[in-house]
């Protein structure tokens, strides 16, 4: 409820005894364990780390009030666990629970994204300019609220690269925000792919509520071996194909990328690192596309190309 007081008690464990910490933990909180390890993150593979041998952090929450008895019982049962290291004094943190249904919409507001687009989240009132290309975006749990650097970069690149009137494929769609800015644009066709069926879900509503899905359409699946089989055995050539994900994901499937896009059609590729830049050029060249501009912003970095026009 909103108005409830909650207590967080934290403590720094040995990775050795953290079972037998979150065990006890467990016993005493009306809720989960949260365990955060020590970790390095990977600079050669994405989403990769190593947990280091270092202090884990161990939390739980409990109703307020939980009063000095209480810690002094919550301590003696600590020291009876067999633990290879003693356990620095825990930590408590008094809580005031907002709404969760509510609270993650102060993270979001108005965003003015490139030359024209306007993203609003559903919730917040804007009074939109003659020129104003608006998304109005619910994300929920999927990837793309426009807060993202290359959510960013995307729909600037598309501004500078789409051309109205024609068909574009997004992939990757998440929330649906670049196949809605892609429409905004002009599309007179757009389809979007995910391989999570949740994104699809949150794509069709977000189309739903900026009028756009009479020429959106939203499908689970991707290129090659995920193509979608209601969608026929080959793939319609678009004008401009989007792709914003890993690097890992845009290397694998380049070449249906290439494909994907028609003779003198546009590649968007994101969702990588600037440090991942020289591997990206380097495949988008091999592949035999012309590239035209990469953009950065901040730690993240965008690719557009042209697939060579037919003799």
């Amino acid at each position: 409820m909103p108005d409830d007081h909650w207590i967080e008690i934290t403590a720094h464990v040995a990775p050795a005894d953290v079972d037998s910490v979150a065990g006890l933990f467990a016993d005493v909180s009306i809720g989960g364990v949260v365990i955060e390890p020590a970790i390095l993150p990977s600079d050669d593979i994405e989403f990769a780390f190593e947990e280091l041998d270092k202090p884990t952090m161990v939390r739980i929450y409990v109703p307020e009030p939980f009063v000095s008895v209480e810690r002094r019982r919550l301590r003696s049962q600590l020291m009876t666990l067999p633990l290879t290291e003693a356990l620095p004094r825990l930590r408590y943190r008094a809580l005031i629970s907002p709404n969760w249904a509510d609270e993650w919409k102060r993270f979001y507001e108005i965003q003015h994204v490139g030359e024209g687009f306007v993203i609003r989240p559903t919730w917040i009132e804007y009074e939109a300019k003659p020129d104003d290309l608006v998304i109005d975006l619910d994300p929920g749990a999927a990837f793309g609220t426009g807060q993202h650097e290359t959510t960013r970069l995307c729909l600037a690149a598309l501004e500078r690269w789409q051309t109205a009137g024609g068909s574009v494929l997004d992939l990757g769609c998440g929330s649906g925000i670049l196949s809605i800015g892609a429409a905004r644009l002009g599309a007179t066709e757009v389809l979007g792919l995910d391989i999570d069926p949740d994104a699809i879900a949150v794509s069709n509503k977000n189309t739903a509520v900026n009028g756009v899905g009479s020429r959106v359409r939203i499908q689970v699946g991707s290129l090659g071996d995920d193509w979608p089989s209601e969608l026929g055995p080959d793939i319609a050539f678009v004008e401009l194909v989007i792709a914003n994900i890993s690097s890992r994901a845009v290397l694998r499937l380049l070449p249906e990328i290439a494909v994907a896009a028609r003779a003198g059609g546009m590649v968007i590729l994101s969702g990588f690192l600037g440090r991942d830049v020289d591997e990206i050029e380097q495949a988008v060249d091999e592949i035999g596309l012309e590239r035209l501009e990469t953009t950065t912003e901040g730690d993240w970095a965008c690719l557009a190309a042209q697939v060579p026009a037919t003799e």
